[in-house]
């Protein structure tokens, strides 16, 4: 990699490559060339890990690429990713006097400061994979992630019980604090979750998607002249969360999870297949957003499940839309080179 080269070695790979391609030779012998240090890149996809890495394009209401030595991106906050390309939305590299001090360095900023939001992308994925005491030491090959990836992405996600503490932070940080109980939906970078807070003084029960999270929790709020942060006690854990606008940043101050992020963000919209359900049929929609590059079926067509009905095309990928059961064909909604969204409405069957 150009960057990374560049910045142990002091040369720059394109020059050279220009040079050579001109006709001119290597300034230098392979012994002459001189490293110093260790960097290491990191790439940045608009796609879901945890969702089997679909790809994640839209408009990108607030972006942040954290605080590295370099950074090489193509979108900002008000950028729109489209569905036409690949995923990769940038790159970002930190340096050290070692690899352990390079990855130590990035931990922090993949963990909490790199986001595309409301996309998802890949820098939590990275985070965890950078956690890993084989990778930290050289050791992983190129089999490495697809051995390791269950473990991985299980490993990012934050725990129910975190998120129910940043619940309470924000609900606490609220306006109308007082309030016996509050609805909202944060999310963690990996999905979004729903969260009902019920308050009875200082004491509060919170269930994250419609699972109470066990005993009570509670906070208080630590305002000073500089800060406003807010501690909350969740099932023998202390956490501290500094709540701005909509974001939530912090982490327990004596678990294995720390330096999370969260975003209150609006309730998840209603499905746009409801008027197909109510019809009687079963609604085939669009996973993700992307242009339709073949219909295999028509009107009235008898189809088996597990059949091919559409093929949609997104960021350099195709992706089979198949029959979830037998039936018959009632609506084909779209045509080849359509462009949908994710959630629209492709084919119903009876």
């Amino acid at each position: 990699e150009h960057p990374v080269t560049e910045m142990v070695t002091g040369l720059d790979l394109v020059e050279l490559q220009l040079r050579i391609a001109a006709g001119e030779p290597l300034p230098m012998r392979q012994d002459e060339v001189t490293f110093s240090g260790h960097a290491i890149e990191f790439r940045i996809n608009a796609e879901d890990p945890w969702d089997n890495f679909k790809p994640s394009s839209g408009r990108i209401d607030v972006a942040y690429w954290g605080d590295f030595d370099r950074s090489d991106y193509g979108y900002t906050s008000g950028d729109v990713i489209p569905s036409n390309y690949d995923s990769l939305a940038g790159k970002i590299v930190k340096q050290g006097d070692t690899r352990e001090e390079a990855l130590s360095f990035a931990a922090h900023e993949l963990e909490r400061s790199v986001y595309l939001r409301p996309l998802r992308t890949n820098a939590l994925l990275l985070h965890a994979i950078q956690k890993r005491e084989d990778f930290r030491s050289g050791a992983a090959g190129i089999n490495w992630l697809e051995q390791n990836l269950s473990d991985l992405l299980l490993a990012a996600p934050p725990t129910d019980e975190a998120c129910a503490a940043a619940a309470v932070a924000a609900t606490l940080d609220a306006p109308r604090s007082s309030t016996a109980s509050a609805q909202l939906w944060l999310d963690d970078g990996i999905r979004v979750r729903e969260c009902a807070v019920r308050r009875s003084g200082n004491v509060f029960a919170v269930s994250v998607d419609g699972t109470s999270t066990g005993g009570p929790i509670s906070a208080f709020q630590n305002v000073t002249e500089y800060t406003h942060r807010v501690e909350v006690v969740c099932h023998g854990y202390r956490y501290g969360f500094g709540v701005s606008e909509h974001q939530i940043f912090g982490g327990p101050h004596d678990a294995g999870q720390s330096g999370l992020s969260f975003e209150i963000v609006p309730p998840p919209p209603l499905p746009r297949r409801a008027h197909a359900a109510l019809a009687g049929a079963t609604a085939i929609t669009a996973p993700l957003s992307g242009t339709i590059a073949a219909v295999q079926v028509a009107e009235g067509d008898t189809v088996a499940e597990g059949q091919v009905l559409l093929v949609l095309e997104a960021m350099k990928m195709e992706h089979r839309i198949t029959a979830p059961a037998s039936g018959v064909v009632k609506r084909v909604n779209v045509r080849e080179r359509d462009q949908v969204r994710e959630g629209d409405i492709l084919v119903e069957l009876a």
